[in-house]
């Protein structure tokens, strides 16, 4: 599908849209999003100061007026992953975060996407030997979506300094365009440690993009993505040595990461 030199700009719907990680980077290579749906009201606080108020539909996926959704190119969903993942208890979809997957099966109805881009952890594909994608995958084919599906390491692709595999799914009702598609090749990381990539990461995030959520007594809090994002320098300083928290020598770790920190809030 082409986004370039092309009569109109094509159109977005995101379920699960979370702070719109997703949205913004289909909007970051020419997409419109045009209904974005989620339930966390930390999360849609986040969403909506960074992008606005226009199109995003708080509230839980079951209760929404299907009839109300616009139609729209692509849907994605980063679906929750909880039910599927190895860390948890595997239940799938007797998990009823795991039943969600079916809402998204009902959006599509409504709005006949051309493509659907669905992501999740990479043991979606394994799990319950293969039986619960194989529903998923049966879901989709009843549509007529062709589907293409690959495990991928997100950091070979965003050089991002966080390892974390995933499945991509992305499903095309023009069968043309599902046997051309092909999935990226991997890009190659920037020379320097986790944190120094980190660091150059974080560097281009706008200074007025805030993060909000909901400490563990439910009082909201705030803080700018950059200051999120230093926090996370310690931790990955942290994660790398031998010892536990609770035995971390603060001081050192703050002299290795006060220069990566430093460049980032100046």
């Amino acid at each position: 599908m082409p986004i370039n030199n092309t009569p109109r700009q094509y159109t977005v719907g995101s379920m699960f849209a979370g702070i719109g990680g997703i949205c913004l980077g289909f909007k970051q290579v020419g997409f419109d999003v045009v209904w974005a749906n989620e339930k966390d009201a930390a999360a849609c606080r986040t969403y909506r100061h960074n992008f606005g108020d226009e199109y995003l539909v708080e509230a839980n996926i079951k209760k929404v007026n299907k009839q109300t959704i616009p139609q729209f190119d692509v849907l994605t969903a980063g679906f929750p992953c909880q039910p599927f993942s190895v860390a948890g208890p595997h239940k799938g979809f007797e998990d009823a975060r795991g039943n969600l997957f079916f809402q998204i099966i009902e959006v599509a109805k409504i709005a006949q996407p051309k493509v659907i881009f669905l992501e999740n952890v990479a043991n979606l594909i394994d799990h319950d030997n293969g039986r619960t994608f194989i529903t998923m995958f049966n879901a989709l084919s009843e549509l007529d979506y062709v589907l293409r599906y690959q495990n991928l390491p997100a950091n070979e692709y965003g050089n991002s300094p966080q390892t974390r595999n995933r499945t991509y799914v992305v499903a095309f009702k023009d069968e043309t365009l599902a046997t051309k598609f092909k999935y990226p090749e991997p890009i190659e990381l920037t020379t320097g440690s986790d944190v120094e990539r980190f660091s150059k990461l974080v560097q281009t995030v706008d200074a007025d993009v805030r993060v909000f959520g909901m400490d563990e007594n439910g009082d909201p809090w705030e803080m700018s993505a950059k200051s999120l994002f230093c926090s996370l320098i310690l931790a990955a300083k942290i994660q790398h040595r031998p010892h536990t928290a609770h035995d971390v020598d603060w001081n050192t770790i703050w002299c290795e990461c006060k220069e990566d920190i430093y460049s980032l809030i100046r």
